[in-house]
């Protein structure tokens, strides 16, 4: 092999070192987990902290909160939260597009009216329905194990606000939509267990009760 020839396959093989590393640097994001970014989206400032206005009045609506992260994508947790017996009924968490994101927000407020909530406050609704429904025996929602992770570093204690968990002085379940008989069925029995007769309140669906 020529001199020459050694050159330019030399020269070739930089090239494809370098490609390799451009095309590292552009999938940055695909070499970490959900969790590893979305935990490195809290060193940024929140861009969005919303909560459903009807939640005191109803025991159960959404919160939301995002930040924006260096690629232009929104990190960003939503909670449903039940106030009243359940605490985290449901949630899920992502880092998304920023067009998909206000397409997320846009739906949120076409579902029901959100408001903003200073992030410590949220945090606070948040941490202490969790706390509640913990000491009534419920868990929160199993893919809050994750969305809790956009809550890191916002310290519900600051929040000056008192929120009332449970609707006058008791926990009062409302069975929900999407909620089973079974499930209905289970949350009132052990409401019954930890709380005793009269202590709390439930409405469901009656049929679900007639067989006892």
């Amino acid at each position: 092999m020529s001199v020459d020839q050694k050159r330019r396959q030399k020269k070739l093989a930089r090239k494809k070192d370098k490609r390799k590393k451009i095309g590292s640097n552009s999938n940055l994001s695909g070499m970490f987990s959900v969790a590893q970014r979305l935990a490195a989206s809290t060193e940024l400032p929140v861009f969005d902290s919303f909560v459903a206005d009807t939640l005191f009045d109803r025991g159960i609506g959404n919160l939301i909160l995002s930040r924006k992260v260096a690629t232009g994508e929104f990190a960003f947790g939503c909670y449903l939260i039940d106030i009243w017996c359940l605490g985290v009924k449901n949630c899920f968490c992502n880092i998304i597009p920023a067009f998909q994101y206000d397409e997320f927000i846009k739906q949120a407020r076409d579902r029901e009216n959100i408001i903003p909530i200073h992030p410590t406050c949220l945090s606070k609704i948040v941490n202490s329905s969790v706390e509640y429904a913990h000491s009534l025996g419920f868990k929160p929602h199993p893919d809050f194990k994750l969305a809790k992770i956009v809550l890191n570093g916002i310290d519900p204690l600051l929040c000056p606000s008192e929120y009332e968990l449970g609707r006058d002085g008791k926990p009062f379940y409302m069975s929900g939509p999407n909620d089973s008989e079974a499930f209905s069925k289970k949350v009132v029995k052990q409401l019954d267990k930890v709380c005793g007769e009269g202590n709390y309140d439930f409405m469901v669906d009656l049929n679900f009760f007639k067989s006892n």
